[in-house]
């Protein structure tokens, strides 16, 4: 976070024993540090800003809480709560850059606790907005809406990081097994959402394979063309024998060979939707 710096000093104590440490998250009016020494975090904000209202509401400052609490310094007094690793605070839009897809109940979770905001006439910034898991509610930090950023949010979530606002119910489900059509559609009803139900698009008619052209990659053309692109050409044939096309390809090189490229034109050729997508950006326990 480039001069970004923390409101408390490294070492100042916290509640619940932790001590202040590196900076990891900041937002309107709350700052996220790390505890010294423990995978913990500390979640500041300054007393008075609406996010510490919002705070309270959410984690009252009980005499029974001993993660809650306060810092004086500086002539501030800011709120603090210690948080376990698993129950930190996380940003909306960060969530689908995570290492592991969420669970049906923990999107379901997620979307009622934005729901309930929409619900009281708040008009906020999905991502922006700071999710506590343990207490299932969110706290709005900017102000704001962008029906069709919403709807890219809502499917990077339920996908685990592909943002297409295009895909439908079926095609999502297809992205992330783990989560059922039902609860998906509940996901979606919760957001006041949309999306196409059609199990397929809409595609163009099948060309025949002499059409595709490769420039320079005569080897892939020939492929593309006799194990994909002609089975679609007689589809009823190849479904009459019982062959199925390839359930996928595998292109290596190195870097700048033309392997996108050459997917981008097939995909294109055959009216299909094309994905470029960064493995870094996918959240799954079987990649990283």
């Amino acid at each position: 976070m480039k001069d970004v710096f923390p409101w408390v000093p490294f070492g100042i104590d916290a509640p619940d024993g932790a001590k202040t440490g590196r900076l990891v998250l900041q937002g309107e009016g709350f700052q996220l540090v790390q505890d010294q020494g423990t995978d913990r975090f500390i979640l500041l904000s300054p007393d008075k800003a609406n996010f510490a209202i919002h705070l309270s509401e959410i984690i009252p400052n009980t005499e029974q809480c001993e993660r809650v609490g306060t810092i004086n310094l500086f002539d501030t007094l800011y709120h603090a709560v210690t948080f376990s690793e698993d129950n930190c605070p996380v940003k909306v839009a960060n969530m689908p850059q995570e290492t592991t897809l969420r669970s049906a109940m923990e999107l379901l979770e997620l979307a009622k606790a934005i729901s309930s905001i929409e619900t009281n006439g708040g008009d906020f910034e999905w991502g922006e907005a700071i999710y506590f898991p343990e207490q299932g509610k969110c706290i709005p930090t900017k102000e704001g809406s962008d029906g069709e950023e919403r709807h890219a949010l809502a499917i990077k979530l339920l996908t685990g990081g592909i943002k297409d606002t295009s895909l439908s119910i079926a095609q999502i489900h297809a992205a992330n097994h783990w989560i059922s059509i039902g609860e998906i559609q509940e996901f979606l009803e919760l957001l006041e959402l949309r999306v196409p139900t059609d199990e397929r698009r809409v595609i163009g008619a099948p060309r025949p394979p002499a059409q595709f052209t490769l420039p320079g990659r005569q080897a892939l053309e020939e492929f593309f063309r006799e194990y994909v692109i002609d089975h679609f050409w007689q589809k009823d044939r190849y479904d009459a024998l019982g062959v199925k096309p390839p359930g996928g390809i595998l292109l290596s090189g190195p870097p700048g060979t033309g392997k996108t490229f050459a997917v981008r034109e097939l995909s294109k050729f055959l009216g299909w939707p094309f994905f470029d997508i960064n493995m870094g950006s996918i959240g799954s326990p079987y990649i990283h």
